[in-house]
């Protein structure tokens, strides 16, 4: 008879109590909220939430969390399972992360990952849920399947799935090319018949053939020589190759980072919207990598309810990466449960001795209260102590034994069997079980096998029922912690069984079967004597002991194994002696390298990389080292392909580590050089800044040619960037760019800007979109790097060094004409346009650029540019020659393209640039307009854009103000509020927050001068104009300044008569005129109605009401509500001055509708409170029509 395995939770009734409240809010949550009809990110549902479960090994986190599971199956939803290894953990010397202590009553787990890299299969725990997704959707039946690969094909391109089942290949079954989106188009993406189309598809063909060579070597490593000719022999074909087709993937791993977090929201939001709940328990969080963390929290904010997150981790510290990344999610509004889970108490550590030994616990208590009853008895009764026992006995045995048996306990015979006393006996147990493992739920479990393996509990066959001597129980030698107690226990088992254990221990939580089988038949000889040939049966013969022992327990899919309990792990482990550890990696690493056939290779490959990884200090053969630096490589590589940079960077980091000597360098330069320019790379994006600069500098130092140093310089630059450090990464830049004899002068600067200004322009002239795309192929190879970092630097210049900026731009451009197109060419000719138009050129030239660069954007179809390209051109240029609203129409699709292709700063730009253009434009509600930048906001709080946010948050709190929602104690005509205060940014005056307090003071302006708070407006149209409003020169801004900084000086030249007033409001109509000159479809009502403000100051009335109409009629055809409804209210007020009521009456009135309709409710109030007859201006304009009529008659 074996102990109760019961999957029955004891002392937990609270914690289950929450984690099904939570469960069933969030359901209820979802139902109660509108269903989602649009499968765009930009869905206004419930978001998920979140449950964490925290408590030390063995208290049963796994174990509650799996109560959700009956309910999401009934409720017909999904429940997926995930778990992160220990076994993956690596400190920062690269020893194994894992030690017997590992569950120790005292163990205090805190892990640092700033000193630590994970080297295991990236998002291994992520993959195995979304595994079990594709397996559980499959199994429901063709219709659940077309459902949700509908909802895919619908937002998930071809392209996109590839990037995504390529980091998780648990997603391919789902996102094949039959079930995506246009999967009966071509592979390329670009069909045009140009040049450059062709030269794309070769570019292709050449990044085919080096993925197809890599993985022919992968296959042959254990033929180290083969390996080592193919890559002598190869490695100048492959420089040859990149001459004229030079590895994009080098130049994006940013950028695919970003683009795979943002499909990865795009896939999770797909799924969680199809209605069925979806509950993901993702056990071992504190063992989880950087990489995971950061899918994880893209998984959080992308998921939609019905989702569920479960979290189940170890005590860790604040600074742990996994509780900041749960602190980061507080600006969020994800919904947080938090459940702590403690040691069980007595009580309830007796229910589960009492559920484990199969006793009626019920009985139990009923004996125990019988006996107190009879000790109450016994209390006043005569004669000693032995005899008041003797007579309790008595009484108590009673209930509960025959004649004969009470007879001889009472006579104190039963020598043998005096285990305890019947009523107390478990009640003893219980305190003695507490006493060793403090009530921790796994510790117990084990501690009582311990006993029953040790004889002191056995089974009484007659009875059934399990005995024991308490006093031996407490005799015994107590192990310290429970991995101990299971090391014991396994060196008990037979040496075969001990052997698959280690190994398994080794691999790590899961190993497959073959995998077992054929380790063990390597390893140990004497298995091979036994007469059978499969790998799989061998292992499922081994392990059979360790499987009815509890130890290991087959996988869902029978095709592996996996250990019970991550303290059996260590356990197993702790057998291997820690001087022996390094070598039985190693060992075990080589087998794999040399037994697997090439398929089953390429799918364990980490495996093996991981395994030689734990054991690379061992290796001493030449030969052996540089295959096992390739293997490194390419384990980096593939890390570095699903954007998993911290595993990255330890893959690379052991290759360099295996370079030991000038001959590595001369004969295996390619793989040297790009284990330390990749690893660098790799660095610089987990912000480990000084391994970086260490690296680069060795790069540097050995590199043969200039194309790998102008790569190391741009990584460099990069990381600069990434730090904010713009002049230094300009800086930088200038400096690798002197290696292909581009400089820059140090003094003169502007008559040098002229010179390249007049060059550019001759080069450019006569230039269509045909001519650029018929530009020869770049033949020189160091000039595709040189020209990737020209354009880098082009952007940065604006933000770093800005007096250089038109130069650099300049060069770019000349470049890009020279040596031929990179897909940095359509941004650079943007900014060309943008410079040509702040320097005062035509603006049809300008604009004649802006076309040219977004026509040879979408020709040549470079996708990670589109954010910047149409910053440039609808935000800067276009203003100017289209209607605002729709240059404000293509931006939050360029924000959106920037985010998904990485080029994030952009993306977030253009958000900030729709926000102004669009308010302005008044193309749109207000509330409209808020729901776009509260979803834009978003955005820049998942990617910690500040800048952005706040320029978004002046913009919400101004529209918050004209809608009246601010707060009955808020003044409208302040920008202060719950969502930005203009006080705390003037008080902090910074060169990086002038272009916010510049933009914050204009609309200060405007809403002073809308509420009539004129003396308010005045003061920040005099602070804008002692700043200069630097930072906005070239663009509409100083036009919209200008607007209502002469309309407030008309209105306090009206209230104080001074001249000054005067000066400055005809300063501001000329600059008005020739914006109206530059730009009529957007700013000709402007001008006309400060025109007609100036023209009553002079006292031309007629003149004034000629502007006023013409105002009114153009800001009506530009369909600028809120300014035509500032026009008709300064008609009407015209009308008032002149005693013209009628006609004043019907301007407010039209004044008042505008603004309704334009959403500005508290500008319409205040007309209300001023004019108390508008709520029913009809029926007040007919009174006031028979009322004129009666007075004349």
């Amino acid at each position: 008879m074996k102990i109760c395995d019961s999957r029955q939770l004891h002392g937990r009734t609270a914690e289950e109590s929450i984690l099904l409240n939570s469960y069933f809010a969030s359901l209820s949550l979802c139902s109660s909220s509108s269903p989602s009809t649009s499968s765009s990110l930009n869905c206004d549902n419930s978001n998920a939430s979140v449950i964490l479960i925290c408590g030390d090994s063995g208290v049963g986190k796994s174990k509650i969390a799996e109560t959700l599971r009956p309910h999401v199956i009934e409720d017909d939803g999904y429940f997926l399972r995930g778990k992160f290894d220990q076994l993956s953990y690596f400190c920062s010397d690269g020893g194994v992360g894992l030690s017997g202590s590992v569950c120790s009553e005292n163990y205090n787990p805190i892990f640092k990952h700033k000193n630590s890299n994970s080297p295991h299969v990236p998002y291994s725990g992520i993959s195995s849920a979304f595994s079990d997704y594709c397996d559980q959707l499959e199994r429901r039946g063709s219709d659940d399947w077309k459902e949700v690969t509908d909802k895919l094909r619908a937002v998930i391109k071809k392209e996109e799935g590839r990037v995504l089942y390529e980091a998780i290949p648990a997603l391919k079954k789902i996102l094949t090319c039959e079930n995506l989106h246009d999967a009966d188009d071509k592979e390329q993406d670009v069909t045009s018949d140009s040049s450059e189309s062709i030269r794309r598809k070769s570019a292709s063909s050449a990044v085919l053939h080096r993925k197809s060579r890599a993985f022919t070597l992968s296959t042959t490593l254990s033929s180290n020589s083969l390996f080592r000719n193919q890559h002598e022999q190869e490695e100048e074909k492959e420089r040859s190759d990149r001459s004229t087709n030079y590895e994009e993937d080098d130049f994006q791993s940013e950028s695919r980072s970003h683009r795979l977090n943002y499909l990865m929201k795009k896939f999770i939001h797909a799924i969680s919207t199809v209605g069925d709940p979806i509950v993901l328990l993702i056990d071992d969080m504190h063992w989880a990598d950087p990489s995971s963390l950061e899918l994880i929290r893209t998984l959080i904010l992308g998921a939609k309810n019905p989702f569920t997150f479960v979290f189940t981790y170890r005590p860790v510290q604040p600074s742990h990466p996994f509780l900041q990344m749960i602190q980061d999610l507080q600006h969020t509004h994800v919904s947080k449960t938090e459940i702590q889970l403690r040691n069980l108490r007595e009580e309830s550590v007796r229910e589960l001795v009492a559920n484990l030994l199969s006793i009626d616990l019920k009985k139990e208590r009923l004996l125990e209260r019988t006996f107190r009853n009879e000790m109450k008895k016994c209390d006043d009764a005569n004669g000693t102590r032995m005899e008041r026992e003797k007579s309790l006995i008595k009484a108590s045995c009673s209930c509960c034994m025959g004649s004969r048996k009470r007879k001889i306990i009472a006579e104190g015979r039963d020598k043998s069997e005096d285990f305890s006393h019947p009523c107390t006996s478990l009640t003893r147990l219980t305190s003695a079980v507490c006493s060793i493992t403090n009530g921790n739920p796994f510790f117990i479990r084990q501690q009582i096998i311990c006993w029953i393996d040790q004889g002191l509990l056995r089974l009484d066959e007659k009875k059934q029922q399990w005995v024991w001597d308490i006093e031996k129980i407490k005799e015994c030698t107590v192990l310290s912690d429970v991995v101990s107690m299971v090391s014991e226990k396994i060196r008990r088992l037979p040496d075969s069984t001990q052997h698959a254990l280690k190994i398994c221990a080794c691999i790590g939580s899961k190993i497959d079967l073959h995998i077992l089988g054929l380790l063990l038949r390597e390893l140990f000889p004497p298995l091979c004597d036994r007469g059978v040939e499969d790998n799989r049966i061998l292992a499922e013969r081994e392990i059979l002991c360790a499987i009815q022992e509890g130890l290991l327990a087959k996988s869902p899919d029978k095709t592996g194994v996996t250990f019970v309990h991550d303290s059996i792990q260590s356990a197993a482990y702790s057998l291997l002696a820690v001087d022996e550890q390094a070598s039985f990696h190693l060992r075990l690493g080589r087998l794999l390298q040399t037994k697997l056939s090439p398929c089953i290779y390429q799918q364990h490959f980490f495996t093996i990389a991981n395994q030689i990884a734990r054991g690379y200090k061992l290796i001493t053969e030449r030969e052996e080292r540089i295959d096992a630096m390739q293997i490194f490589l390419m384990a980096g590589e593939k890390s570095r392909s699903a954007s998993a940079f911290p595993e990255a960077q330890f893959f690379f980091a052991r290759g360099m580590s295996l370079i030991r000597d000038e001959v590595d360098w001369k004969d295996n330069y390619r793989m040297c050089v790009d284990c330390y320019s990749k690893g660098a790379e790799a660095a610089a994006l987990t912000g480990d800044y000084e391994k970086m600069g260490k690296w680069l500098d060795i790069v540097l130092l050995r590199s043969k040619g200039l194309d790998d140093q102008l790569r190391a310089y741009y990584i460099r630059v990069k990381a600069l960037a990434s730090q904010a450090e713009m002049e230094p990464a300009v800086d930088t830049g200038l400096e690798a760019m002197k290696l292909v004899g581009v400089k820059m002068p140090s003094r003169n600067v502007l008559m040098h800007t002229l010179f390249d200004l007049a060059k550019t322009r001759g080069l450019m002239k006569r230039k269509c979109v045909e001519d650029l795309l018929q530009l020869p192929p770049i033949e020189e190879r160091h000039m595709i790097p040189a020209l990737r970092l020209m354009n880098l630097l082009c952007t940065l210049s604006a933000s770093g060094k800005r007096t250089l900026c038109p130069l650099i731009c300049f060069k770019s451009v000349q470049l890009n004409m020279k040596y031929g197109l990179t897909e940095g060419m359509p941004a650079s000719i943007a900014l060309y346009g943008a410079l040509l138009l702040r320097f005062g050129f035509p603006i049809t030239e300008a604009a004649k650029y802006s076309e040219m660069a977004c026509s040879l954007q979408e020709r040549l179809g470079y996708k990670e540019t589109i954010a910047n390209v149409t910053m440039l051109t609808y935000g800067i240029v276009f203003p100017f020659t289209k209607p605002l609203s729709a240059c404000a129409k293509p931006l939050p699709d360029a924000c959106l393209a920037g985010l998904e292709y990485g080029d994030v700063m952009h993306g977030l730009r253009c958000a900030s640039v729709y926000a102004w253009i669009s308010f302005h434009s008044a193309g749109q509600s207000l509330s409209q307009f808020v729901n776009s930048i509260e979803r834009l906001s978003k955005y820049s709080i998942e990617y910690n854009s500040t800048s952005t946010l706040l320029a978004l948050k002046v913009f919400l709190q101004v529209c918050k103000n004209f809608l009246g929602t601010a707060g009955a104690s808020t003044n409208p005509a302040y920008l202060r509020g719950e969502h930005f205060d203009l006080e705390t940014v003037s008080g902090t005056p910074c060169k990086t927050h002038m272009l916010l307090l510049e933009q914050s003071e204009l609309m200060q302006l405007i809403l002073g001068y809308y509420f009539g708070d004129y003396e308010t407006a005045w003061i920040a149209s005099e602070s804008l104009r002692t700043t200069g409003a630097t930072s906005f020169k070239g663009l509409m801004f100083p036009y919209f300044l200008a607007f209502y900084r002469g309309l407030t000086a008309l209105a306090q030249w009206d209230i104080l008569k001074s001249c000054n007033f005067m000066k400055v409001a005809k300063s501001c109509l000329n600059e008005m005129k020739i914006g109206q000159k530059n730009s009529p479809l957007n700013l000709s009502h402007s001008y006309y109605l400060l025109k007609a403000e100036y023209s009553i100051a002079m006292k031309k009335y007629a003149l004034a009401e000629k502007f006023f109409s013409l105002s009114i009629r153009h800001a009506a055809e530009a369909k600028v509500l809120h300014e035509q409804a500032l026009a008709c209210e300064r008609f009407g007020f015209y009308y008032l001055r002149r005693n013209n009521h009628e006609a004043a009456y019907e301007q407010i009135r039209s004044a008042y509708d505008l603004y309704r309709k334009w959403g500005g409710l508290a500008k319409s109030e205040s007309l209300k409170k001023r004019f108390p007859h508008l709520a029913d201006a009809r029926r007040n304009h007919e009174d006031h029509i028979k009322q004129k009529k009666m007075a004349s008659s």
